[in-house]
């Protein structure tokens, strides 16, 4: 927004635009990459924990349920209070 902002006080309108398009596709590049290695580590976790034979009654499976939400919620709650 503030790129925005700032090229058309300039008049580089089509600069701006461009710009916020890149970050744009920047940053859709980058969750997608997040997303898809989140989810290729949990199955590869998953598959070594049934060769190990800890997979158990699905304990295994709960476990990275829950952990891996609990890790972006505690990153998510540490950046806000750092901005504080």
């Amino acid at each position: 927004m503030l790129i925005l902002v700032y090229c058309l006080a300039n008049g580089l309108l089509l600069s701006g635009v461009l710009m916020a398009g890149a970050i744009a596709v920047g940053m859709a590049i980058t969750l997608s990459v997040i997303g898809i290695a989140a989810i290729f580590g949990r199955q590869r976790a998953l598959a070594t924990a049934e060769r190990r034979g800890r997979s158990g009654s699905g304990r295994s499976r709960a476990a990275l349920g829950l952990i891996g939400p609990a890790l972006i919620t505690l990153f998510g709650a540490a950046m806000l209070v750092g901005s504080l």
